[in-house]
């Protein structure tokens, strides 16, 4: 089994190529202020230290009866999350703070009249975990690297789940393509903790999060129409990058990425579309990555047919929903008019969908 496939079958996050003195700390220093909510300047703010205290034994209070369930796989592994993750959290207090900030955003998510003050939160404990993971990753060890790729875990759901508030607000212009970049990038340096460390993270105290799982259910016919349009994509985007090979080359390499990664996950996962969403990033070119950030038509193109997977990914994860539809209307803003047909089947599947 690959990094990426023990990964996506465990927490559907982790595996990577890229060396973890490079890019874990890209993925740390990137993903605070653009992807995560600011901090807002309208009072806000708690008044006082027993304010915050306060709060935050709200926030664990929510996280250990209810937030937890929500977590991936959590109605096999819920243990992981409701016990094990928050004891290690006592001795590693990054990954204290991206509990919490998960429990807030979960808290925005499920009271939308206080959905400022929960978001204000969530964003507090998401920027602390990631400026105190930065010192973890400076000195990652056989001790630390369980609780560095836990933390990696929450900090990209946490992340995804700051996409869907901003989504969610009519006033907001995000989430934007840079930002889904963003989270790409922490994906892959989730990723990197693990195949750097796998051996020891498999054999240490967060082992069951890499448990097969079952299907519940048989494929949907939604898995073999996506892989065939997939593959019809390969002629266009030829005809259309015939003067970069080289382009074309990492286009097609992700497309065939993408395409295996469908079949491996409803074969062998019980959530495959969260499967996919976390496992596609993780396993993502650095070449695909730079033509994704320097917004690359066909790159663009493929990130479309992404989108769509994310979609289907909100039914069961609350933490997935409404961004990608934004996402997608501005990518059919920002590519050329001779890319647009491309996108056909993924608006079309779009639109399909209830909101």
């Amino acid at each position: 089994m690959s990094s990426s496939d023990a990964a996506a079958s465990g927490s559907e996050t982790g595996g990577a190529h890229s060396p973890v003195s490079t890019v874990d700390h890209h993925w740390v220093a990137t993903s605070s202020s653009s992807v995560s909510l600011n901090v807002p300047m309208d009072g806000l703010r708690p008044a006082d230290q027993h304010h915050l205290w306060a709060t935050d034994m709200e926030l664990m209070h929510h996280y250990s009866t209810t937030a937890f369930k929500t977590m991936p796989r959590a109605e096999s592994i819920g243990n992981v999350w409701q016990t094990e993750a928050p004891l290690a959290a006592f001795q590693d207090d990054y990954m204290l703070h991206l509990i919490l900030a998960f429990s807030a955003f979960h808290l925005a998510h499920l009271r939308p009249s206080r959905q400022s003050y929960y978001s204000y939160i969530a964003a507090y404990h998401q920027d602390l975990g990631i400026s105190r993971m930065r010192a973890g990753l400076s000195q990652l060890s056989a001790e630390n690297c369980h609780s560095l790729f836990m933390a990696g875990g929450l900090l990209a759901v946490g992340t995804f789940a700051a996409l869907a508030i901003h989504a969610g607000d009519k006033t907001d212009k995000r989430p934007s393509v840079n930002d889904v970049v963003e989270v790409f990038v922490l994906l892959k340096g989730v990723g990197s903790v693990l195949h750097s460390w796998e051996p020891i993270i498999h054999c240490g105290k967060f082992s069951d999060m890499f448990k097969q799982t079952q299907p519940t259910e048989p494929p949907s016919p939604f898995w073999n129409e996506l892989r065939t349009q997939l593959d019809l994509l390969h002629q266009p985007l030829e005809d259309l990058q015939r003067q970069q090979p080289a382009s074309l080359d990492t286009l097609n390499m992700e497309i065939r990425k993408l395409y295996n990664l469908t079949k491996r996950s409803y074969e062998s996962s019980s959530d495959p579309e969260l499967r996919v969403v976390m496992a596609w990033p993780i396993d993502m070119s650095d070449a695909f990555l730079t033509a994704l950030k320097e917004q690359e038509p066909a790159a663009l193109v493929m990130l479309g047919f992404y989108c769509v997977v994310v979609d289907r990914c909100a039914v069961r994860n609350w933490f997935m929903q409404t961004w990608s539809r934004e996402v997608l209307r501005q990518i059919h803003v920002m590519i050329p008019a001779h890319y647009a047909e491309l996108l056909r089947w993924p608006l079309a599947q779009m639109s399909a969908q209830t909101p």
